[in-house]
C-alpha cells in the first residue's frame, strides 16, 4: 500500500484495537461486527452473517462468521476465490488479549486488499469473483482440540457443502499471524498436497519482483520457497482442506514469540513488514486475476 494507504490502515487497526480483546460474546467482540460489516460498499458487496449456536467448554455459544461476496456484474454461477481470516481474539490466564497479530493485522489487511479488488474489478480477466470470509470462533475457548477450535469455520464448510458451493471455490487463501518484524511465510508441504504450490511460488516471485525494482522498504525476504516439512496448521482453511479445496496458508513460521500472550499487542507491529506484505500479496493478486497479459506490480 501507499503511505497514504498506510496512514488509513494504521487508523483502523488502532480503531478496532480500542474496542479491546474481541472475545466471542464480547461487547468488543459485537464492535468488531459492526466495524467490519461498515467497511464494505453494499452496492458492491453483499454482507450476510453466519451464526451458529456451538457447545463449548464453557456452555452453548453464538459464533458469527461474517461473510462480504462482491457484486460481480458477470454471469452467475463462476468460481469463488475466497480471503479468509478470524475476527476472534484468544483469552489467556482469564482474560482476552488483543491478538495484534493473531489476527487484527490480517483481517484489516484483507480489507484493504477487498477494496483494492472492487477499484480495479473491471480490468481482471479472470472469470472468477471475490468472498472476504470473517471467521469467528478460530480460537480454543480452553485449550486446542478438534471440537474446540474453528468453531466459526466448521460451520460454514458443513454448511457449504450441504448447498453444494464447494466446488465453486477456486482458491482459499487464509491469512494469519502477520505484522511482526520477523514474519516468514514458507511453502508449505500442504499446498503440494492442495495443488497449490506453483501458487505459493508465484507470491515468491511477486516479492522479487518488487524487491528488483525497489519498491518494498524491508530488507529480508519474507515469502520463501522452501517446502518446510510441516504437514499443516490447524487453522480456518482446515475444514475446507479436508474437503479437497485448493488452499493457500498465509501464516507465519515460527510463530511470534508473544503469540497467545498480552504482549501480542500494537507496540509490537513491524509497519513496514506489513506494508511490504500487503504490496507482494496485491501483486500476486493482481497477476492471478489477469491472465492475458501481467501487470506491472
Amino acid at each position: 500500500m501507499s503511505d497514504r494507504g498506510m496512514v488509513l490502515f494504521k487508523k483502523w487497526v488502532n480503531k478496532v484495537r480500542s474496542f479491546g480483546p474481541r472475545v466471542p460474546g464480547s461487547e468488543s467482540h459485537q464492535k468488531t461486527i459492526e466495524f467490519l460489516s461498515n467497511k464494505f460498499d453494499k452496492r458492491r458487496w453483499l454482507i450476510s452473517k453466519d451464526v451458529s449456536l456451538q457447545d463449548t467448554p464453557d456452555g452453548k455459544m453464538n459464533f458469527t462468521n461474517i461473510i462480504a461476496s462482491h457484486r460481480s456484474p458477470r454471469k452467475k454461477n463462476k468460481k469463488t476465490i475466497i480471503l479468509a481470516a478470524h475476527y476472534d481474539s484468544k483469552v489467556v490466564d482469564g482474560s482476552g488479549i488483543i491478538g495484534a497479530t493473531d489476527a487484527l493485522v490480517p483481517f484489516i489487511l484483507m480489507t484493504l486488499l477487498a477494496r483494492y479488488y472492487q477499484k480495479n474489478r473491471r480490468r481482471f480477466t479472470k472469470e472468477t469473483t471475490l468472498k472476504c470470509v470473517y471467521f469467528d470462533g478460530e480460537e480454543s475457548i480452553k485449550e486446542w482440540t478438534v471440537k474446540d477450535s474453528l468453531y466459526g469455520a466448521r460451520n460454514l464448510a458443513t454448511k457449504w457443502a450441504e448447498e453444494d458451493k464447494i466446488k465453486d471455490i477456486e482458491l482459499f487463501i487464509n491469512l494469519d499471524l502477520i505484522g511482526h518484524s520477523s514474519a516468514k511465510f514458507y511453502n508449505y508441504r500442504a499446498h503440494r498436497e492442495s495443488n497449490t504450490k506453483n501458487l505459493f511460488s508465484d507470491i515468491c516471485n511477486s516479492e522479487m519482483t518488487l524487491r528488483n525494482k525497489s519498491k518494498l522498504k524491508t530488507n529480508d525476504t519474507i515469502f520463501i520457497d522452501d517446502e518446510l516439512k510441516i504437514g499443516h496448521f490447524q487453522d480456518d482453511l482446515t475444514p475446507f482442506f479436508k474437503m479437497g479445496v485448493p488452499c493457500l496458508h498465509i501464516i507465519s513460521y515460527p510463530f511470534p514469540s508473544f503469540w497467545h500472550t498480552k504482549q501480542d499487542d500494537v507496540d509490537n507491529l513491524d509497519w513496514e513488514a506489513i506494508q511490504d506484505t500487503y504490496k507482494i500479496l496485491k501483486c500476486y493478486m493482481r497477476n492471478y486475476l489477469f491472465k492475458k497479459n501481467k501487470l506491472k506490480c
